[in-house]
């Protein structure tokens, strides 16, 4: 969708793009929208109302299946919204909340004592939409665990955990009392950082899930489909867009706060991302808009120095070419990595798999030992690489650095986040050189990037935000026509 409705004549009517998702479960638009990133058909609206998109119908005799395998086939249409009047669009959004907020105030009356409740009962009228629902969660895990006849000291603890919830949540409103941030612009700020955590952090597979070609989408794996160029694109296109006032002030600093945010950038997982996210902010900084203060972009972004392809020929581990049955084929990403010994580290723990302590012993499910122990280092030792370019003839792979002095790694591996397997021997980051390797193939560069085609919109663009060397335009343009030219096909 990214990709495609910047060409939609908004001007003309019955304009579209039309999707069709079949890797899945779903037989209708809400439940592909639960299968789907964010996976919430209330989190899809979100993205739409700020996308200036809406989902359509299409007539019955399209939408029918077609399938003679039996294969579950959803065809949405995505119409572009006209302008709305931004003011009856936020007074509606204020009701909904505020109905929500009535519903939610209402259940809790029934799942708390009356004792309590006379306590509460003032101050959650004062609590945001989010935190009553968190409460409304918290509470009824405790009526349930009751209700299923739960050890009584799992429910004593359940109990004590959303009391323990309410407090936090009262003190952390006597601390935001005198903010100027409105309930709707946490509500935004919310729900952006945990869309950023699911497109940012690709999940590897269960062990489980690679015994069959049916287990994936049987056990709803979660597919590797965004990358950190995602995500900043989507924010960058939702800024160009939503051009009014109301979106302005509730987008405003949204990255901004990130950055600075210890909490936010130092999350597992997150803090092992934020090299790429840099990257990819810095190649689309003039359209962020607002959402990046300039004081903060110039530290992060690399003195606004704009990244460019490296790339490097890799010696492969096992055959990248080979064919999985289109389920099991590897889902690349690079790795930066400090030393040796952190490389020595991540060897060791590569393709082995740990149990997940929070199944019961009854349906035991392991995990990606590598996955796991990625998440316990520090943003210093190692960053993840997911917008990555690899040719299989040569086995040649680009991914956007900035310059190499403002690297600090020493090591570049590659691995599968299906598995999150090591599937390449490491590279020196020296090694890595700003224009295309001379091999015997004369390679594409295209054939196995997700999101790559992003950046390439026209060559005005390319120059604008400063993509290639300047050194090595010739051949850098060269790429670029062979590159286009592929993904046009695709």
């Amino acid at each position: 969708l990214l990709s495609c409705t910047p060409h939609l004549d908004t001007n003309t009517p019955g304009t579209f793009v039309q999707t069709e998702n079949i890797v899945g479960l779903a037989d209708t638009i809400e439940n592909m929208m639960i299968e789907e990133l964010p996976y919430s058909v209330e989190g899809h609206q979100f993205l739409m109302k700020f996308l200036k998109l809406k989902s359509a119908a299409l007539p019955p005799a399209l939408s029918e299946s077609d399938s003679t395998s039996g294969e579950k086939i959803v065809r949405t249409r995505w119409v572009p919204t006209v302008s709305e009047r931004e003011g009856e669009e936020y007074k509606k959004y204020h009701l909904d909340q505020n109905l929500k907020k009535a519903r939610l105030i209402d259940d809790l009356k029934s799942l708390v004592s009356k004792r309590k409740w006379e306590i509460m009962k003032p101050e959650l009228r004062k609590m945001w939409r989010r935190e009553l629902e968190m409460l409304h969660d918290a509470f009824t895990d405790c009526e349930r665990l009751k209700r299923d006849g739960g050890n009584p000291e799992a429910v004593a603890f359940a109990l004590q955990e959303a009391e323990s919830l309410y407090s936090r949540l009262l003190l952390t409103e006597k601390e935001n009392s005198d903010s100027t941030e409105n309930e709707e612009r946490a509500d935004f700020m919310s729900q952006v950082y945990q869309i950023m955590e699911m497109m940012l952090v690709g999940k590897p597979m269960t062990s489980s899930m690679l015994k069959d070609i049916h287990n994936p989408v049987n056990m709803s794996y979660a597919w590797p489909k965004s990358t950190t160029a995602t995500f900043v694109e989507l924010l960058a296109r939702m800024s160009e867009v939503s051009v009014s006032a109301q979106f302005k002030a509730l987008s405003k600093d949204v990255l901004t706060k990130f950055f600075i945010s210890k909490d936010l950038s130092q999350h597992p997982h997150i803090r092992n991302r934020t090299f790429a996210l840099r990257c990819e902010c810095a190649l689309r900084y003039t359209r962020l808009g607002d959402m990046l203060d300039k004081k903060i972009a110039r530290k992060v972004l690399f003195d606004f120095v704009p990244p460019q392809y490296y790339y490097a020929q890799v010696q492969p581990l096992k055959d990248l070419r080979k064919q999985k049955s289109g389920i099991f084929e590897p889902s690349l990403a690079a790795v930066l990595v400090n030393n040796l010994e952190t490389l020595t580290s991540m060897k060791k723990v590569s393709g082995k798999w740990i149990l997940n302590e929070e199944y019961s012993q009854d349906s035991e499910v392991y995990d990606s030992a590598l996955f796991t122990w990625i998440g316990k280092r520090n943003s210093v030792r190692l960053q993840v690489i997911d917008n990555v370019c690899f040719d299989l003839k040569t086995n040649v792979v680009g991914l956007m650095l900035p310059m190499k002095s403002l690297i600090t790694y020493k090591y570049i591996v590659l691995v599968d986040v299906q598995t999150y397997e090591i599937v390449t021997e490491p590279n020196l980051v020296s090694d890595l050189r700003n224009k295309l390797v001379k091999t015997k193939n004369k390679s594409e560069f295209a054939s196995a990037s997700r999101d790559m085609s992003l950046n390439y919109k026209n060559k005005k663009k390319r120059k604008q935000i400063g993509i290639f060397d300047e050194k090595n335009d010739s051949s850098n343009r060269k790429a670029t026509k062979s590159m286009n030219s592929s993904m046009k096909a695709r």
